[in-house]
């Protein structure tokens, strides 16, 4: 179900009609932007040192991880994605599911992804028909700043979601009821939204 939910994505947001590679100008990227294309270096990287220790259970997890980051990353953006920072993903996690689930991995480059990458122009590299003889694409660095944002990012949402959830049920707490012959509390109207703020200065310690 996983693969067939990544095809459809991949046939839905992988640009239709080539890419003009010449106009990937990483000086226009949004910060959401660079962690995704650090998630997929790291995975890269990863992926390549799991299969050299032939750790492939590792490999499904970090599958799992791309799925997750991906679908992040495409909330993030609200709509508004890079659509060079898409085609970078669709051959990385391609090539890294390759060795795993051959069949899949080749039927979508060959149906999908290489027709994208024909119909481009100033390619960095040229790409071949087979999957397997493509190579490893170049990972690229790793920024670790990049990693902690996303995780700081990740944990915020969590917090937000679990506290929006609690307020849209009323803000109910499980619990013994009031003090017996005291009137019934008022229900608290449930909430449909909420307002994030973020400091944009910060007092001197």
């Amino acid at each position: 179900m996983k693969l067939f939910v990544l095809e459809g994505w991949i046939k839905t947001n992988l640009k239709e009609g080539g890419l003009d590679f010449s106009q990937d100008n990483k000086e226009t990227y949004t910060l959401w932007d660079h962690i995704f294309t650090n998630e997929i270096n790291i995975a890269l990287k990863q992926a390549h040192d799991d299969y050299s220790e032939m750790k492939f259970k590792n490999i499904i997890v970090l599958f799992n991880h791309l799925l997750n980051i991906k679908e992040s990353y495409m909330i993030a953006k609200g709509g508004e994605k890079n659509d060079f920072v898409v085609a970078r993903y669709v051959e990385a996690v391609l090539t890294i599911m390759n060795p795993i689930v051959p069949h899949f991995a080749q039927h979508v480059w060959s149906t999908i992804m290489l027709p994208t990458l024909k119909a481009s122009t100033n390619s960095p590299k040229e790409f071949n028909d087979n999957l397997l003889t493509n190579g490893w694409p170049e990972s690229g660095e790793v920024i670790p700043l990049l990693t902690t944002q996303l995780k700081y990012l990740e944990s915020n949402k969590r917090e937000i979601r679990l506290a929006l959830d609690k307020a849209m049920s009323g803000g109910k707490k499980k619990g013994k009821g009031g003090k017996k012959g005291a009137a019934p509390a008022e229900p608290e109207a449930p909430k449909e939204k909420c307002l994030i703020a973020i400091g944009s200065t910060y007092p001197e310690f």
